[in-house]
């Protein structure tokens, strides 16, 4: 739907299980790593800001392909 970076600011580990839920996704296949690369992720909001500025949007495809013979 877009191409714009999402910030998570991870303070003492807070979303630690959701980044491990969506690294499974993509290890499961159901969300590809380029999406899963759309997260930027720090425990610091000056660190975060800056990754977010400098952040280069990258275009993919919107679903991942199977191969159902696989």
């Amino acid at each position: 739907m877009h191409t714009k970076p999402i910030g998570i600011l991870n303070v003492a580990g807070y979303f630690d299980a959701l980044l491990s839920f969506l690294d499974s996704s993509v290890k499961s296949r159901f969300i590809s790593q380029a999406h899963r690369d759309m997260l930027i992720v720090s425990n610091v909001a000056a660190e975060l800001l800056d990754q977010i500025c400098e952040y280069q949007p990258v275009l993919t495809e919107k679903w991942i392909e199977h191969n159902l013979n696989s």
